[in-house]
């Protein structure tokens, strides 16, 4: 993302780079032969038919969309798990959920989003407390986050 300052109102306008490369591939084709129009065109209406298609999750009900969130940092309370994970700009405590599943002697808990976010801000930390009770979900068993750890973006 790269932000451009327009002369007239000095507000920042935000250019994803595949944006650019879309823009450059038109200017070039203005200087290119009828055939080759032909086939640049064809290439920038397919990017732009995927680029602009949703995710899809297969699924059915609660199952549609649980999708393990890397985690930048992990902290179980009593009452609440903090969590920090990468967000656009619309990311709640209410878009993901926890799921917990006892194995021998420990306590597996997964931190699943279950609502994307579709906002276009530059990513940046999100630090959300998850209510949840530990003492309910798993007694005195050690608890192991089962998410994979990244650092932040």
């Amino acid at each position: 993302m790269v932000d451009y300052f327009s002369d007239a109102s000095s507000v920042p306008i935000q250019v994803d780079q595949a944006e650019l490369k879309v823009l450059a591939v038109l200017v070039m084709s203005l200087f290119l032969g009828d055939e080759m129009k032909f086939f640049l065109n064809t290439i920038l209406i397919i990017v732009a038919i995927t680029a602009c298609t949703p995710q899809v999750t297969q699924g059915t009900g609660e199952n549609k969309m649980k999708r393990l969130e890397t985690l930048h940092k992990v902290n179980p309370q009593k009452d609440f798990i903090e969590i920090t994970v990468t967000g656009h700009g619309c990311t709640a405590a209410e878009h993901f959920g926890i799921q917990v599943a006892r194995k021998n002697d420990k306590c597996q808990v997964s931190i699943y989003r279950n609502h994307l976010d579709f906002c276009r801000r530059m990513p940046m930390p999100i630090t959300l407390e998850l209510p949840w009770n530990a003492k309910e979900k798993c007694g005195d068993a050690a608890i192991e986050i089962v998410n994979p750890m990244k650092a932040g973006p």
